[in-house]
């Protein structure tokens, strides 16, 4: 083997991001090619002059002629000048055509360790980057569960509707909980005190946990407007009037003298005037 190959550069062992590979690292952030083929080309010019150069081409083809030159001079003549020439520049071109093969394997092996450090790096690289995202999540998660117990302590009322407030609380609003209302069960309605304790804008709950949205008073005449979990106003419809024996609308209405919904009404209060 060459001692072009034996230099230590080539021996095996060792980790890919000591030594002279070391000033390769941490370059991130590639715009063009793959990470494996930029970190290359970027491991093979410091291999390069860590190990030299080599002589040039130019260099050896230089010294083969100054070689057969030499021994030219000195070789005995035997049958023509060509046959004499050939005699005198065979060891200076078998020795030529070897440093030239040996020069073509010493930048084959440079290649090869210059990919094989480079995947190395950078499959460390990447491998270091998920350990840090797996243990930035699972601290992500722990904080997110001692926030829920925090909150399930401080206000277990409300816990129920914590998944909602902090999607609100991401929408930029800072949902207050009130606790001044009139009214009990679903008619509850906020005060008109703790309403304006609230800025425009904002959203509030109350201890049913009902949602509101501060509003002008262009918007709504108390101020407020009720919405669901998703922020969209709930629009209360009016009731239906109830009209008749039936509470079917209309049935009062009919231009007829005598139909069959007065006919039930007035036997109703037949029946109850003589149950008394």
């Amino acid at each position: 083997m060459s001692r072009i190959l034996k230099r230590p550069m080539f021996r095996i062992g060792g980790s890919a991001n000591e030594g002279i590979v070391s000033m390769a690292q941490p370059r991130k952030n590639y715009q063009e090619g793959s990470d494996y083929q930029k970190r290359i080309e970027e491991l093979r010019p410091i291999l390069q002059q860590a190990a030299g150069m080599g002589r040039s081409e130019r260099d050896r083809f230089l010294d083969m002629l100054l070689q057969g030159s030499i021994r030219l001079a000195s070789e005995r003549p035997a049958g023509n000048i060509f046959s004499t020439a050939a005699r005198a520049f065979q060891q200076p071109v078998d020795q030529y055509l070897k440093s030239g093969a040996d020069e073509e394997a010493f930048q084959r092996q440079l290649n090869l360790a210059a990919a094989t450090q480079g995947i190395s790096s950078v499959e460390a690289e990447r491998l270091q980057k998920m350990k840090l995202e797996t243990a930035l999540q699972d601290e992500a998660r722990k904080e997110k569960m001692q926030q829920r117990e925090l909150a399930a302590k401080i206000d277990p009322a409300a816990y129920p509707i914590y998944d909602v407030l902090e999607s609100f609380k991401k929408q930029g609003f800072n949902p207050r909980k009130i606790t001044s209302t009139i009214g009990s069960g679903d008619k509850i309605k906020p005060t008109p005190q703790a309403v304006l304790s609230i800025p425009e804008g904002e959203i509030f709950y109350d201890p049913n946990n009902n949602l509101y949205k501060r509003v002008s008073k262009d918007v709504s005449n108390t101020g407020y407007v009720r919405i669901d979990q998703s922020g969209k106003e709930i629009k209360v419809e009016a009731p239906i009037k109830k009209t008749g024996f039936f509470e079917s609308p209309g049935a009062s209405n009919d231009p007829r003298a005598w139909n069959k919904q007065r006919f039930y009404e007035e036997l109703a209060k037949k029946n109850k005037q003589n149950m008394e």
